[in-house]
């Protein structure tokens, strides 16, 4: 069952949602595995923007998961 309040966060501003809950799993990650953390860095250090969302889209794919489409149920265009 969905909480109100967290939908409604959701919806208002779903970006900073997105944000928080990435955030949450990186802590989690380097919690409980670091040497995944460690090399989530590498993979994501000192790249431009275009860069991260296509690394995105591409561990998104080998997945099976259509990040495009994942985003756009949130109403974010990728």
């Amino acid at each position: 069952m969905i909480n109100p309040f967290q939908a409604m966060q959701v919806l208002s501003n779903p970006n900073q949602y997105l944000t928080q809950q990435l955030q949450n799993k990186l802590n989690t990650m380097m919690k409980q595995n670091p040497q995944a953390y460690q090399k989530w860095q590498q993979m994501t250090g000192g790249k431009s923007e275009g860069d991260l969302k296509q690394t995105a889209m591409n561990l998104a794919k080998e997945q099976g998961v259509d990040i495009k489409q994942l985003a756009s149920s949130f109403g974010i265009k990728l």
